[in-house]
């Protein structure tokens, strides 16, 4: 007569595949983000209220000449003029 025990290697395989599915569950899904760079949050601080000190005339004068395709400023001098407003030099 032969007489059989549960053997160690069963249980282990069953203990080793239920790791596997806990495993699976606690896998986190993919959110996306969106950060503002200091730079971002140092440039809203220069106007709270949105105006940034321009006058309604002027504003209307610019719109018109956008829309006529009269608007034309030089691209170089605008971009040092933002990298002196942003190193905090006076303009």
């Amino acid at each position: 007569m032969k007489i059989t025990g549960v053997s160690s290697n069963d249980y282990l395989c069953i203990h080793s595949d239920s790791k596997k599915i806990v495993a699976k569950n606690t896998v986190s899904e993919k959110q996306d983000r969106l950060e503002i760079s200091t730079v971002g949050k140092s440039l809203s601080s220069y106007s709270t209220d949105g105006s940034f000190g321009v006058s309604e005339e002027k504003l209307q004068g610019i719109r018109r000449q956008v829309s006529d395709g009269t608007y034309n400023r030089d691209s170089k001098l605008v971009a040092q003029k933002l990298i002196d407003l942003m190193k905090g030099r006076t303009i």
